[in-house]
């Protein structure tokens, strides 16, 4: 698995989304009562901001992937039922080839008879 798919895989984990909302709330709780100093505050606000944003960011690009994944999945199986038809009608014009001709051969052996 590559960095990418790592980083992709911990932004988009439910738990780092808890804790950062949790982290961004309490900071901002913690501002409002003056427990902690203002720049503090800030700081935790805009981290959490930037880690919602990329959480947010992915979370639209998974959503887009797997949207992407149905259409192919969608086409793949109308291009299956497009042979499947195709097939099923080279049966059909088979079977009536194979009739007439059992039907040409058998007015002939009448012909024959008679």
């Amino acid at each position: 698995m590559s960095i990418k798919e790592q980083a992709i895989q911990y932004a988009t984990n439910i738990k780092v989304g808890v804790v950062t909302g949790a982290g961004t709330v309490s900071a901002g709780a913690g501002t409002w009562f003056d427990v902690i100093p203002d720049d503090i505050g800030k700081l935790a606000s805009l981290v959490g901001i930037l880690l919602s944003s990329l959480l947010i960011f992915f979370h639209v690009q998974k959503i887009r992937k797997s949207a992407l994944e149905i259409s192919k999945t969608r086409l793949e199986i109308e291009i299956m039922k497009a042979r499947k038809t195709r097939l099923e009608i080279e049966i059909m014009k088979e079977r009536e080839a194979e009739r007439k001709a059992l039907i040409a051969n058998q007015a002939s052996s009448e012909q024959l008879t008679n």
